[in-house]
């Protein structure tokens, strides 16, 4: 793919790249761990919605955890650049992907529309950073990163529409989750010029999933 060779890598040393590697591939058992959890909670319910919100939030994690721990594990190279595209491409179906429980659950049975809305806005947007990505990757930075802060407030705000119906302390977390992952990409951006603050930026990464994660466990797998 030509787009492939635009692909800029950043120099990390070897205990970077390690630490990077295991922070994210702890975050893809973690996610492995949800999946089997939200499943197993789903079953009772003996609906496609909360099976296939179980599946698609659980596979998401997956993905993008496993996708960043395959990265920083490789050496520089080709197969690295390749391996970075696909990392970033996938970052928003973690975003699809945890909006869809909060979307198929919580927001179905309550609110059709905005459940609609979440759905298409969430995996509008998926589509959006594939194709920026894998075709134009250093000329859409700065505009995955809008789309997906905007995207995101947006499905966020959709909960204002039921607020009298959900919990607001899983509200609350679930915006702490948010917060956490925004003040994470602080450290991202310093990391471009200073490596080691990328480890830190994971570590925010993974809690901030693991924070969304319990709010969809406790409080969105719960029955209508």
């Amino acid at each position: 793919m030509k787009n492939k060779d635009s692909v800029e890598l950043i120099e990390y040393t070897k205990a970077q790249d390690t630490l990077n590697c295991i922070t994210h591939a702890l975050g893809a058992v973690l996610g492995a761990a949800v999946l089997i959890l939200l499943i197993k909670k789903a079953v009772p319910f003996d609906s496609a919605r909360y099976m296939a919100s179980a599946v698609v939030y659980g596979l998401s994690l997956i993905l993008l955890y496993s996708a960043s721990a395959v990265y920083h594990g490789l050496p520089q190279g080709e197969a690295k650049r390749t391996a970075r595209l696909v990392d970033h491409s996938v970052i928003p179906i973690l975003l699809a992907g945890t909006a869809t429980p909060c979307a198929l659950i919580t927001l179905y049975n309550h609110n059709k529309f905005c459940c609609a809305a979440v759905l298409l806005l969430g995996w509008g947007s998926v589509i959006f950073g594939l194709v920026a990505k894998l075709f134009f990757f250093q000329k859409t930075k700065a505009a995955c990163v809008a789309v997906y802060i905007i995207a995101g407030a947006v499905m966020l705000s959709c909960s204002l529409a039921v607020i009298d119906e959900i919990n607001v302390h899983a509200l609350l977390l679930l915006v702490l989750g948010c917060a956490v992952y925004l003040f994470g990409s602080i450290f991202c951006a310093v990391g471009r010029k200073h490596p080691w603050f990328h480890v830190p930026f994971h570590m925010f990464m993974v809690a901030g999933s693991m924070i969304h994660a319990y709010v969809i466990y406790e409080y969105v797998f719960i029955a209508a």
